[in-house]
């Protein structure tokens, strides 16, 4: 399968109404009026379970099978009182391990429904997917946490991602993602190749 083809199988995961898996653990109170979640769905050997909340958001541990049909979506509900949005996470990836995060916005269409950031199999560095196509904006090193934060900025279309709190190679990025934005995201795509194990900790959205 190619990337357009998995990202539809999440869209159609995501709006068809299809049976979701609630995965059990504690919100934190700081976020249990802003994110509710996760409501996850998967096939093949893929799987998550919870980590353990913190004042700074929630955690997931995701484990990606890497062979073809494989696959494991978790979508998270987020209000933020704007149309604009701001989402910070830690990512903490193993050695190989590829991952997907993405925004999730009110559009009818993949290109206005997601605003995506990966990494992909056999690489460190993170990509945005910008409506030019796929922008490098900097190295995600295995088995270190990196703080990633991703800022929406509605009325001009555009988009930026901080690599460790620092202005990375994603600055005013256009994006077709359409607000408000609802929530976020993690996926294991169902390419072969893809998966293996990542942590995202910190999870929050204001």
């Amino acid at each position: 399968m190619n990337g357009r083809t998995i990202l539809g199988i999440y869209c159609s995961l995501l709006f068809s109404g299809c049976a979701a898996e609630a995965a059990d653990g504690m919100i934190s109170s700081a976020q249990q009026d802003v994110i509710s979640g996760p409501a996850i769905t998967t096939a093949g050997t893929s799987s998550a379970r919870m980590l353990a909340s913190t004042p700074a958001g929630q955690g997931l541990e995701i484990h990606g099978g890497p062979e073809l049909g494989s696959f494991l979506v978790a979508t998270y509900g987020a209000t933020t009182g704007s149309s604009g949005a701001t989402a910070e996470l830690t990512v903490t990836p193993a050695s190989g391990t590829a991952f997907v995060y993405m925004l999730l916005g009110s559009g009818s269409r993949y290109a206005t429904q997601q605003l995506r950031i990966q990494r992909t199999p056999g690489s460190s560095a993170l990509e945005a997917a910008a409506s030019t196509g796929n922008i490098p904006c900097g190295t995600v090193a295995s088995g270190t946490p990196t703080d990633l934060t991703v800022v929406f900025h509605a009325a001009p279309g555009t988009f930026d991602v901080l690599i460790g709190g620092a202005a990375s190679a994603c600055t005013n990025l256009p994006t077709k993602v359409q607000p408000p934005i609802v929530g976020f995201g993690m996926m294991d795509a169902s390419n072969e190749g893809w998966g293996g194990r990542v942590d995202f900790t910190g999870l929050t959205m204001f």
